[in-house]
């Protein structure tokens, strides 16, 4: 698990994509999460993963696709059956909760915007709470703007 703490484009969203290709190198199965802190922000990350992996080719028998979007009030794709999926912290809480065999294929958990639990609701904060609390995975925690990066990191440890 790694927390990448640099400024506003120096490559932090690069190496998310680094993490989904190498996952999607392995194998036809393993899930790679990315929880965007909004809607507007889990939009340009499907539209720039269609963009760089949406010519990958999987044998016709595999039922895998590559992407699903898990948001409050819609989904697209299976969930459960992606590779990548892109969510938001109460809709990846919520299917937490249900204890899925599904979340086993999880192999990397990526926060972005992980600084912006001063800027959410603290029912949101406790949702990404929550998350960390419960994943079994390597995390990778993006941040521009942490104020006290000390002190967020034995928080996060």
């Amino acid at each position: 698990s790694a927390l990448i703490y640099a400024p506003t484009s120096s490559g932090k969203t690069f190496i998310s994509y680094y993490a989904m290709e190498q996952s999607l190198r392995q194998n036809n199965s393993d899930m790679v999460v990315f929880i965007a802190p909004n809607k507007a922000l889990a939009n340009q990350i499907v539209a720039e993963i269609y963009t760089r992996f949406g010519s990958k080719k999987y044998p016709n028998h595999c039922t895998t696709q590559l992407f699903s979007m898990l948001m409050p009030d819609y989904t697209i794709n299976d969930p459960t059956n992606c590779q990548i999926l892109v969510t938001v912290p109460y809709s990846f809480k919520n299917a937490l909760s249900r204890r899925s065999l599904w979340l086993k294929k999880i192999k990397y958990i990526i926060i972005d915007e992980i600084q912006t639990l001063d800027d959410i609701s603290e029912l949101e904060t406790l949702d990404l709470e929550k998350i960390l609390h419960v994943i079994q995975c390597p995390m990778l925690a993006l941040s521009a703007t942490i104020g006290n990066l000390d002190k967020f990191y034995d928080w996060l440890n």
